[in-house]
């Protein structure tokens, strides 16, 4: 019962996060015709009213994955959470995919997933993925990234190495927190 309760605290921490990344990445991007979202049918419903580009966008963001058990292939989503897209700039244009962006809390030892997704993905598309973190751990004076890039953790490496980037954000209560408001 106690594991459910974690995870559900997480799951609730990481929506907070999700909204707050989109907040920020939109203030700045959305006059450039960019916006960040959800990277969900649910989300993209509400911004795309053309089912077939949607469905495009859901599609390209697929990895192959071969499955041993059946000889087959299937695509399959990589760890995602938000899209940036590029907003359609005249009547007839369609939606376009710019980037993946993976969100975490923190990693406690899950810097591998991120790694593994964003190599898999740069090996099969032209689609950036993204780190952003919040590395609640760098309040501790232990930051999960090191304190530079001359001393970097081994999971900052991995990351660089593959991923198109990794960014940390400051930690906000939600994404109307008057301190999100004020530092944008």
């Amino acid at each position: 019962m106690l594991d459910k309760e974690a995870q559900s605290r997480r799951a609730v921490s990481g929506s907070a996060f999700e909204r707050v990344v989109a907040r920020i990445l939109n203030e700045f991007l959305e006059r450039e015709g960019i916006v960040v979202t959800r990277a969900r049918e649910g989300a993209l419903r509400q911004l795309i009213n053309d089912w077939a580009n949607l469905q495009q966008i859901m599609d390209y963001s697929r990895v192959p994955v071969k499955r041993q058990c059946t000889q087959g292939q299937i695509e399959d989503f990589p760890d995602l959470d938000l899209f940036a897209l590029i907003k359609p700039q005249r009547s007839g244009d369609k939606w376009r995919l710019l980037a993946i962006l993976n969100l975490k809390v923190s990693f406690h030892a899950r810097n591998t997933e991120a790694t593994f997704w964003g190599l898999l993905v740069r090996l099969t598309s032209r689609i950036p993925f993204v780190v952003i973190t919040e590395d609640r751990d760098i309040y501790r004076k232990n930051s999960e990234l090191g304190v530079s890039c001359e001393q970097a953790t081994r999971t900052r490496r991995l990351l660089e190495a593959f991923t198109d980037g990794i960014y940390l954000v400051k930690h906000y209560r939600s994404e109307n927190d008057p301190l999100l408001l004020e530092d944008i």
